[in-house]
């Protein structure tokens, strides 16, 4: 597990992480995408983003440990994981969807799948082979 300074984006090429989602990024094995059911490398999607954890045990602490907002995760492709954090923001995430199914089930996340899912995949020997880097 990642613990870390929240700017180490596994990649190393990022101080920036403009999607907002504060993971610290891991690039898991490929696997199919929770989202788009695409084979893709995946990334693990906070469905809390950990910048929300504070304000969630201060108001509902009987409801969450800290290690259940830390393990409450989705396996998605880098591709979604951006689409998700340019969607909502953090606290909309954490308090509306939070979990694959209530993601689903947005207009806005169900046009990207739909999008998403007829586009190619590729590995990361593949993007480092073409020169191609992962949209962050």
């Amino acid at each position: 597990g990642g613990g870390g300074s929240g700017s180490d984006g596994g990649g190393g090429d990022d101080g920036d992480n403009h999607d907002g989602d504060g993971d610290d990024e891991q690039l898991l094995a490929p696997g199919e995408c929770e989202m788009c059911a695409r084979v893709m490398p995946l990334t693990r999607h906070h469905l809390r983003p950990k910048a929300t954890h504070a304000r969630l045990l201060k108001r509902h602490g009987s409801q969450f440990t800290r290690q259940f907002l830390l393990s409450d995760c989705a396996d998605i492709c880098r591709p979604c994981h951006s689409a998700v954090h340019r969607a909502y923001d953090n606290d909309t995430l954490a308090d509306e969807y939070h979990s694959v199914e209530l993601l689903l089930q947005s207009d806005t996340i169900q046009r990207w799948v739909k999008y998403a899912s007829k586009q190619r995949t590729y590995t990361k020997a593949d993007s480092m082979a073409k020169g191609v880097h992962y949209a962050r």
